[in-house]
Parts: C-alpha cells; structure tokens; sequence
C-alpha cells in the first residue's frame, strides 16, 4: 500500500506531465508507425527513437578504462554462486534490488554488501515505469529502499530503470526522491540468448568489442568513454559465464568498480544511513 509518508517528501507539481496514449498497453514502447521527428520523440518512445540522457544520468563511466558490472533483478537462487565468482576474481559489482525478491533471498544482498558490492534499487516490482503513475513509482522504489535498509542499515541512492525505459517523467520523479539513475552503453543481451549454445561466446566477444568500437551491443545513448554493462541476475548464462568475462575484460587492461566509482565523482555518497 502507498503510504502519505512516501507521497509528502516529493513535490508532485514539479513533475512533468508526459502522455502515455502513444504506447503500448503496459509497455514502455511505442507503436512501430510512430514518428520519431515529432516533438518529445526520445521521451515518448525512446525504444524506437533514442533516449534523452539528462544532466545526471549515468550511460557509461568517466574513465575508459574503467566497467561497471550491473545486475538487475537481485537476488534470486543464483546470486550467491555469482558472488562466489565475484570474489574469487577480486571484482567490483553493483545489484540493482527487485524488492519483491528480498523476502526470499535477502541473505544474498546481505553477503554482496559485506563484500564491497554496491546495492541499489530497480524498484519492487521489475515494472515498466512510465506505465505506472507518479504514486505508483513512488512506492515501488519507497517500498524497496526500506526493505533495503532493513537488511543492511542503509538505504541506496543510485536505481536502475527496469528494461531502461524511463522517459523524462519518469526521470524527473526519481530525481525528486533523490536517486541518481544508472542506465548503460552495453547490454549483453542475456536474457534473449539464455539456452543457447553459441550464446557465452557471443556475449563475452560483445563485451569486448564494446571497448574499441561502438559495438551492436552499444545503444548510442551517451559517448562516455568508459562502460556501463547490464546483465540478469537469476538467468544460468550470467552465472556460466562470469567467469569468461572477468578474464576477457581484465586481460584488456580493464579496472572492474561500483556505479558510483564509474561516475568519477568520489565525495557523492553511495548510500543514506539509517536514523
């Protein structure tokens, strides 16, 4: 349930007013015959015509040699094996939260915070935000950021964007409740190639080649030097090839850190500490 107490920390009327009739029902996109000349395109349809970067968001590091790790949907059954790997292999991640998740799997968040991880938020319900209203996304990521901080004492500042799709509303709202949002320049496209068999290759040579060229795995949306990467926690390819990607991308001399250290920014907070 929404609570009054969410609602009265964000003022609602500095949020712009974006119409949703374009879309596709409970979809962040947009028909296929729409024009992306038209005014607002990147914000109405950016699946289709581009995305609007604002001032804040994060798309890819400031560094090029630096690569922020991001795993959506955390946690789930898998994430303890992905933290093994992690920490064998001496790497910074950071795990986007899907509060749903943390009733059954909240031990893993615990464990990935101990080990240096950053913990952020994707809200509770791996919903398409411009879909939902102003209150709604209000207590998807109200709701997640208190069961965060219930597990480890502290509430995180930096959320992801289930699917990417946040449009300039949608953006403006999570940056009235005080989040920074991390998109990225790399998508490894994990959950389109699970089971398959040329997949782990595929990916890994994806990841790599996002270092020297504006790779199919690139979105175009930011020309920041360094690299953002999402991947899938839960899926088994993301466990099975962790590894892989690990030794490829250190082997081309890259430095594995948290979104926030991926931002170059190093007095911004990463987390508000519980009263």
């Amino acid at each position: 349930p929404i609570q009054d107490s969410w609602l009265m920390s964000v003022d609602l009327n500095s949020i712009p007013y974006i119409d949703n009739s374009v879309r596709l029902p409970k979809s962040g996109t947009c028909s296929k015959d729409f024009d992306c000349s038209s005014k607002d395109a990147c914000d109405l349809c950016y699946n289709h015509c581009g995305s609007c970067p604002a001032a804040n968001d994060l798309y890819g590091c400031s560094s090029k040699s630096d690569w922020a790790l991001t795993f959506q949907q955390a946690p789930t059954a898998k994430t303890g094996e992905l933290l093994r790997i992690l920490q064998s292999t001496n790497t910074t991640a950071t795990f986007f939260v899907q509060g749903s998740h943390l009733a059954q799997y909240g031990q893993f968040i615990k464990q990935a915070y101990a080990q240096g991880h950053q913990i952020g938020s994707m809200g509770w319900s791996n919903a398409h935000l411009p879909t939902l209203t102003n209150e709604q996304i209000i207590a998807e990521f109200r709701a997640t950021e208190e069961a965060i901080q219930a597990l480890i004492g502290v509430s995180p500042l930096y959320v992801q964007a289930p699917y990417g799709e946040a449009d300039r509303r949608v953006k403006s709202l999570l940056g009235a409740m005080g989040y920074t949002m991390v998109f990225w320049n790399v998508d490894t496209l994990d959950w389109f190639y699970e089971g398959s068999k040329d997949s782990p290759k595929k990916i890994v040579d994806g990841m790599v080649g996002a270092l020297n060229s504006l790779s199919p795995l690139d979105h175009g949306f930011s020309r920041a030097p360094g690299h953002v990467s999402r991947q899938t926690d839960g899926l088994t390819i993301t466990k099975t090839i962790q590894n892989d990607i690990v030794r490829s991308l250190h082997q081309e001399k890259v430095r594995f850190v948290s979104a926030l250290t991926c931002t170059g920014k190093k007095d911004l907070p990463m987390y508000v500490a519980m009263d």
